[in-house]
């Protein structure tokens, strides 16, 4: 979240612990994670509480900051390459509409409709090298964001 300049906002609506322990319905202790250990490598040295309300709320408000339309409300139906510009890729939605956009983020959860229909994976570092796919099954085509 750093990266993409959200971080900071993410920090102030969310409430930092620097350890955390894990228990079961019958308080039963199943782990224990501290996070002091990250002292001096991180800006962020610590485990942030935040519900996904604030998470989306903060994301949303970045992508509207800079110009980058959200289609949460759309259901994809299909993708493709677009044929005259190998940067971008037509999206296609079950309202009959359609764009072309140079990012798409299958983010819809863990038995998204999007990420199966994305047809490539892609992770570029800012030089647009690719680094690799990812084994959990996100998606991102396009460069990565300054």
């Amino acid at each position: 979240m750093d990266y993409v300049h959200c971080a900071d906002a993410l920090v102030e609506r969310g409430i930092k612990v620097s350890e955390m322990n894990y228990y079961d319905r019958s308080d039963t202790l199943l782990m224990s994670a501290d996070f002091d250990g990250l002292i001096g490598k991180t800006r962020f040295p610590y485990y942030l509480l935040l519900p996904q309300n604030i998470t989306e709320d903060t994301l949303r408000t970045k992508l509207k900051e800079v110009g980058i339309p959200l289609f949460s409300s759309h259901k994809v139906v299909g993708m493709c390459e677009n044929p005259s510009n190998s940067h971008a890729v037509d999206v296609s939605f079950e309202n009959g509409q359609s764009i072309t956009a140079q990012y798409v983020v299958g983010a819809d959860g863990h038995q998204s409709t999007v990420r199966p229909i994305i047809p490539f994976v892609i992770y570029a570092n800012a030089n647009h090298e690719t680094l690799g796919t990812s084994t959990l099954g996100h998606k991102i085509r396009g460069p990565v964001l300054p």
